[in-house]
């Protein structure tokens, strides 16, 4: 029997669903996870920041934000009864992504947009089939996928990351 697959294109989400993290400084998630016994293969992901001025590659975004924790990308699970578990982690974690620059060190292709007028973006993307294999996620074991960071992003206009791949053995 062939294995069957739907394409998901989804952003990661928080509990309330906010594009930018609250100033209070406490580490927060934004994840996306399968559900029931689904299995996903996720292909790749397109984080997006937008916001006012020009953006220069030390800072993030644009001279608004700045990180000191930075951001960690990974693939969380259940290991025995230990729920939230770090699996594996997609960014190095002494090198976090602080700024502009850092996510061209992790994705490909990444095009900064400046119309002249308004907000200016950064938009890159990361295959993950690409740099190896895509990454896998069983709703059986827990597993998700996360980004996680302790710094306030207080000062962006927007920012979000769409994640994009298959449901896969429906």
């Amino acid at each position: 029997m062939p294995v069957q697959s739907k394409l998901i294109s989804t952003q990661l989400r928080s509990g309330t669903f906010t594009q930018i993290l609250p100033a209070d400084g406490d580490p927060h998630t934004w994840s996306f996870a399968p559900t029931g016994t689904q299995q996903v293969e996720i292909s790749r992901c397109i984080p997006f920041l937008r916001d006012s001025g020009n953006f220069s590659a030390e800072n993030y975004g644009a001279e608004t934000v700045s990180l000191t924790t930075g951001i960690t990308i990974g693939v969380y699970g259940t290991v025995g009864n230990v729920p939230d578990t770090a699996l594996y982690m997609l960014t190095d974690p002494d090198h976090p992504i602080k700024s502009n620059a850092d996510w061209t060190s992790y994705c490909y292709d990444t095009s900064y947009v400046s119309y002249g007028q308004g907000t200016n973006m950064l938009v890159s993307r990361w295959t993950f089939a690409k740099s190896g294999q895509p990454i896998y996620l069983d709703a059986a074991k827990g597993q998700y996928l996360a980004l996680v960071t302790g710094d306030t992003m207080t000062g962006l206009v927007d920012q979000h990351v769409l994640v994009q791949g298959y449901y896969i053995n429906l």
